[in-house]
């Protein structure tokens, strides 16, 4: 993800609160979370803009991996 920063953040979506996530390589996400819901049925290249308690923000999907 590229968030409105510049920011390059790799993330992992995941289904429950882990401690870490798989690897240790990636950030973990919820699939709940405003951000996971919004990324829901997304492509790469797609700007995706969602709601957080500090107001809107926006990401740009730059890949998308799903487990084999």
């Amino acid at each position: 993800l590229r968030f409105s920063d510049g920011a390059v953040v790799k993330m992992q979506v995941i289904s429950v609160i882990e401690e870490t996530a798989a690897g240790g390589e990636a950030e973990a996400l919820t699939a709940g979370s405003p951000l996971g819901r919004a990324l829901v049925g997304r492509q790469a290249g797609d700007k995706v803009t969602y709601t957080t308690p500090q107001g809107e923000s926006q990401v740009e999907l730059l890949d998308v991996k799903y487990p084999s």
